[in-house]
């Protein structure tokens, strides 16, 4: 069930009025929750409803043992059991076909032809999240941030939680399971609040990043058809495209939930504003970088911690796991390597202070940090022409024509959506600083109502309702 279709628009408004007509019964409302959330995961495929359950199982029980275990060899085992199981449950259905595929390529290339036969194993949505959820629940208990819990209703409606289930933000159990156990009294500032978040959300989605997959998918599908100015507002449309499509999908998330008395953390606080790239994954998909900078980075960093070059391997390290996170396809570790590098200069600056006069300076003058600000993000969307290609190889091809020799140029229909980018991303620097980029609380009663009056005609005049999954799926 995509959060761009009419059947969600409508399961979500039943959803809504059931929901608070059991608002005296709290274990009723949770109860419910469990099952439809299950009916909306299990809408693309039932079948997937028993590996999120087992996933969910899986940490629900040995959350209970490494908590109740004294022994501190057998709480080891626990997690690590735990953990093996989580990862051999991703490994398998995540990255099972690709393994076996680069084996066969592999060993044709020496000679060796193995009778292999691969499975056409069937990616699960939303496995990456839901892993990585359930994973961190057994991971706080162990490290004593976290008590288990014993209602199992409870944590299964954690796990399976529809607005953050298929796409983030990945929630800390500690964040988001006591909300399970608070009473909930309908909020109407709350839910106008979310109401905006799920407007501008459908907006983002809809009218920027389908729109501008218009534009990119040509020119990624055939680059040599087009200038090099195009090629390159290609790679800077499909930045504008990827965040529009998940920073949309987590405001529809935070704001669905809104609606029901629940609060998801914040996924995105405009990335594309930041005056470096360390900045700017600080800022991007917020949930995934922080579980994996808490669960390996500090780790791992901590064995060494005086020195730089261990910090600067780590780092990279850190980066090509999120790449492989997304997918085992080497333009992702490739994508994860090249941001590993431009962290180099940050993590020298502590050794250098010249080095780190400079990147102070950048942050904090004005001009100089419009000047980085504008450089970062054309270094971010130029990187991300790894992250959009088909292969590695072709990424390498898409860079060479931006540099070919028939540069100028550019056709009306990409001067039409470099003004509409242009004009979102006015908007987003205007509202920056605000909690979301429709927190409009603070105007006057005319424009407020003028601004979601703006956003419902140009979703309805410019919206590609064609129900396009969101990019993040695919993960």
């Amino acid at each position: 069930m995509l959060f761009n279709s009419l059947t969600f628009i409508i399961y979500f408004i039943l959803v809504l009025l059931v929901f608070w007509q059991l608002k005296n019964n709290l274990r009723l409302q949770n109860a419910f929750l469990l099952v439809v959330s299950s009916i909306f995961y299990g809408w693309w495929d039932f079948r997937f409803l028993f590996l999120l359950f087992t996933a969910g199982i899986i940490d629900f029980y040995f959350g209970h043992k490494i908590y109740a275990s004294t022994n501190a060899s057998r709480r080891k085992f626990y997690i690590w059991t735990s953990v093996l199981l989580n990862l051999s449950l991703l490994c398998y259905f995540k990255y099972f076909n690709f393994f076996i595929d680069s084996f066969i390529v592999m060993s044709n290339s020496i000679g060796f032809h193995p009778n292999v036969t691969t499975l056409n194993i069937i990616l699960p949505l939303g496995i990456s999240y839901y892993t990585f959820e359930s994973m961190s629940y057994s991971l706080d208990i162990y490290k004593n941030k976290f008590k288990p819990i014993d209602d199992v209703v409870e944590y299964m409606a954690f796990i399976c939680f529809f607005p953050k289930l298929v796409a983030g933000p990945i929630e800390r159990a500690s964040h988001l399971i006591p909300q399970f156990y608070k009473k909930k009294e309908f909020n109407v500032e709350n839910a106008i609040s979310g109401l905006r978040l799920m407007l501008y959300g459908f907006f983002k989605k809809i009218v920027i990043a389908d729109n501008l997959a218009l534009r990119v998918d040509p020119v990624f599908r055939n680059p040599a058809s087009h200038t090099g100015l195009e090629v390159f507002l290609g790679a800077i449309f499909f930045a504008i495209q990827l965040y529009a499509d998940l920073s949309g999908y987590a405001d529809i998330a935070r704001g669905s939930a809104k609606l029901i008395g629940f609060e998801l953390s914040a996924n995105f606080k405009t990335p594309f504003f930041a005056s470096n790239i360390p900045e700017t994954w600080r800022r991007w998909h917020i949930t995934m970088t922080n579980w994996f900078r808490d669960y390996f980075f500090l780790p791992v960093v901590k064995m060494k911690i005086e020195h730089t070059a261990w910090k600067i391997f780590t780092t990279i390290l850190l980066f090509v796991l999120i790449g492989f996170w997304h997918s085992a396809e080497v333009k992702f570790l490739m994508f994860g390597f090249v941001i590993g590098l431009y962290y180099i200069p940050t993590i020298l600056s502590k050794d250098y202070p010249a080095l780190r006069k400079s990147i102070k300076f950048l942050n904090t003058h004005k001009y100089a940090r419009l000047l980085a600000i504008l450089f970062t993000f054309n270094l971010f969307a130029l990187t991300g022409v790894f992250f959009r290609a088909l292969n590695l190889k072709e990424a390498f091809v898409y860079y060479s024509y931006i540099f070919q020799p028939n540069f100028w140029g550019m056709r009306s229909s990409f001067s039409e959506m470099l003004t509409g980018a242009f004009m979102f991303m006015t908007f987003e620097w205007i509202m920056q600083h605000k909690d979301h980029q429709l927190e409009v609380s603070d105007w006057l009663p005319f424009f407020r109502r003028l601004s979601y009056v703006i956003l419902i005609v140009l979703i309805l005049l410019l919206g590609h309702f064609g129900e396009d999954p969101f990019y993040y799926f695919q993960f």
